[in-house]
Protein backbone atom coordinates (compact mmCIF):
# COMPACT_ATOMS: atom_id res chain seq x y z
CA UNK A 1 0.00 0.00 0.00
CA UNK A 2 1.46 3.36 -0.92
CA UNK A 3 1.66 6.25 1.52
CA UNK A 4 -0.52 8.33 -0.83
CA UNK A 5 -3.55 6.08 -0.33
CA UNK A 6 -3.36 6.36 3.47
CA UNK A 7 -5.15 9.00 5.51
CA UNK A 8 -2.94 11.31 7.58
CA UNK A 9 -3.91 9.47 10.77
CA UNK A 10 -3.08 6.07 9.25
CA UNK A 11 0.23 7.39 7.94
CA UNK A 12 1.12 8.78 11.37
CA UNK A 13 0.16 5.53 13.10
CA UNK A 14 2.68 3.78 10.87
CA UNK A 15 5.32 6.44 11.50
CA UNK A 16 4.79 6.31 15.27
CA UNK A 17 5.09 2.51 15.21
CA UNK A 18 8.33 2.84 13.23
CA UNK A 19 9.64 5.40 15.74
CA UNK A 20 8.72 3.25 18.76
CA UNK A 21 10.28 0.11 17.30
CA UNK A 22 13.44 1.95 16.20
CA UNK A 23 15.03 2.10 19.65
CA UNK A 24 15.91 5.74 18.96
CA UNK A 25 14.92 8.74 21.02
CA UNK A 26 12.18 10.87 19.51
CA UNK A 27 14.72 13.58 18.67
CA UNK A 28 17.06 11.10 16.95
CA UNK A 29 14.25 9.46 14.97
CA UNK A 30 12.86 12.81 13.84
CA UNK A 31 16.31 13.98 12.76
CA UNK A 32 16.88 10.82 10.71
CA UNK A 33 13.44 11.09 9.09
CA UNK A 34 13.40 14.86 8.46
CA UNK A 35 10.35 15.37 10.69
CA UNK A 36 10.09 18.06 13.33
CA UNK A 37 9.92 16.82 16.92
CA UNK A 38 6.86 18.95 17.61
CA UNK A 39 5.00 17.31 14.71
CA UNK A 40 5.73 13.83 16.04
CA UNK A 41 4.64 14.88 19.54
CA UNK A 42 1.44 16.39 18.15
CA UNK A 43 0.48 13.17 16.38
CA UNK A 44 1.34 10.97 19.36
CA UNK A 45 -0.95 13.11 21.57
CA UNK A 46 -3.67 13.31 18.93
CA UNK A 47 -3.79 9.58 18.27
CA UNK A 48 -3.66 8.78 21.99
CA UNK A 49 -6.67 11.06 22.59
CA UNK A 50 -8.58 9.33 19.80
CA UNK A 51 -7.71 5.89 21.19
CA UNK A 52 -8.62 6.90 24.76
CA UNK A 53 -11.93 8.44 23.75
CA UNK A 54 -12.91 5.10 22.21
CA UNK A 55 -11.92 3.31 25.45
CA UNK A 56 -13.76 5.82 27.67
CA UNK A 57 -17.10 5.08 26.00
CA UNK A 58 -17.09 1.35 25.37
CA UNK A 59 -20.21 -0.50 24.34
CA UNK A 60 -21.34 -2.57 27.32
CA UNK A 61 -21.26 -6.33 27.01
CA UNK A 62 -23.55 -8.31 29.25
CA UNK A 63 -22.75 -11.80 30.43
CA UNK A 64 -24.97 -14.28 32.21
CA UNK A 65 -23.39 -15.51 35.45
CA UNK A 66 -24.48 -18.38 37.65
CA UNK A 67 -26.19 -17.50 40.92
CA UNK A 68 -24.26 -18.80 43.90
CA UNK A 69 -25.94 -19.40 47.21
CA UNK A 70 -24.42 -19.86 50.65
CA UNK A 71 -25.16 -23.56 50.34
CA UNK A 72 -22.89 -23.81 47.30
CA UNK A 73 -19.90 -22.79 49.46
CA UNK A 74 -20.37 -25.40 52.20
CA UNK A 75 -17.43 -27.71 52.48
CA UNK A 76 -15.16 -25.54 50.35
CA UNK A 77 -11.57 -24.65 51.16
CA UNK A 78 -10.96 -21.80 53.60
CA UNK A 79 -10.55 -18.24 52.38
CA UNK A 80 -7.12 -16.73 53.08
CA UNK A 81 -6.55 -12.98 53.30
CA UNK A 82 -2.96 -11.66 53.06
CA UNK A 83 -2.04 -8.12 54.13
CA UNK A 84 1.71 -7.64 54.24
CA UNK A 85 2.97 -10.12 56.83
CA UNK A 86 -0.53 -10.77 58.19
CA UNK A 87 -2.35 -13.90 57.06
CA UNK A 88 -5.96 -14.60 58.07
CA UNK A 89 -7.60 -17.88 57.17
CA UNK A 90 -11.39 -18.03 57.42
CA UNK A 91 -13.32 -21.29 57.29
CA UNK A 92 -17.04 -21.79 56.80
CA UNK A 93 -17.36 -22.48 60.54
CA UNK A 94 -16.10 -18.99 61.46
CA UNK A 95 -18.58 -17.23 63.79
CA UNK A 96 -20.16 -14.20 62.05
CA UNK A 97 -19.32 -11.88 64.99
CA UNK A 98 -15.65 -12.82 64.79
CA UNK A 99 -15.65 -12.26 61.05
CA UNK A 100 -17.33 -8.87 61.50
CA UNK A 101 -14.72 -7.87 64.12
CA UNK A 102 -11.87 -8.97 61.84
CA UNK A 103 -13.15 -6.87 58.96
CA UNK A 104 -13.63 -3.89 61.29
CA UNK A 105 -10.04 -4.17 62.48
CA UNK A 106 -8.76 -4.53 58.92
CA UNK A 107 -10.78 -1.51 57.78
CA UNK A 108 -9.39 0.65 60.58
CA UNK A 109 -5.75 -0.42 60.17
CA UNK A 110 -5.41 -0.99 56.44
Amino acid sequence: MSNQSLSKAELWKLRINEYRSSGLTAKEWCSQNNISLSTLQYWVRSLNKTRLSKVDNPTPIFAELPVLTAASFLGTAPVTIHMGSIRIEITDSCHPDLLSNLFGILANHA
